[in-house]
Order: structure tokens, then C-alpha cells, then sequence
């Protein structure tokens, strides 16, 4: 029986770790909030709890050279 032993390692960042990948760039609105947050739509509140830590995300542009 094939047995899959391959893993991958889950490295827990906090907000301000995650902010630092985004030096020299600028954040687009909302900025780094909960995956689910970033846009919701405007006559609905989030599903979701946003006091509880959870998948990050964020958008960011480089300045033009």
C-alpha cells in the first residue's frame, strides 16, 4: 500500500512579520486584514470573527521606476 510521507512545514508570522515582506511597496486598501475581509460586500459584514488569527492577505504596489 502507497503510503504518502511527504509533509510541508506551516510557519505561523505575525501581523508585523507579514507587513515587512511588503517594504518599498504600497498597500493597497484595506491593507493586511483577513482573507474573507478584504472585500466584502458593502451591505454584508464578514462572516467571520476578526478577532481570531487566520489567513492573511494583502495587495501591494511597487513604486514606478
Amino acid at each position: 500500500m502507497y503510503k504518502d510521507t511527504k509533509t510541508a512545514a506551516l510557519i505561523a508570522r505575525s501581523h508585523a512579520q507579514i507587513t515587512a515582506y511588503f517594504d518599498g511597496m504600497t498597500l493597497l486598501g484595506p491593507g493586511l486584514v483577513p482573507v474573507k475581509a478584504w472585500r466584502p460586500e458593502p451591505d454584508r459584514p464578514p462572516d467571520i470573527d476578526l478577532t481570531i488569527p487566520g489567513l492573511l492577505g494583502a495587495l501591494g504596489t511597487l513604486p514606478p521606476p
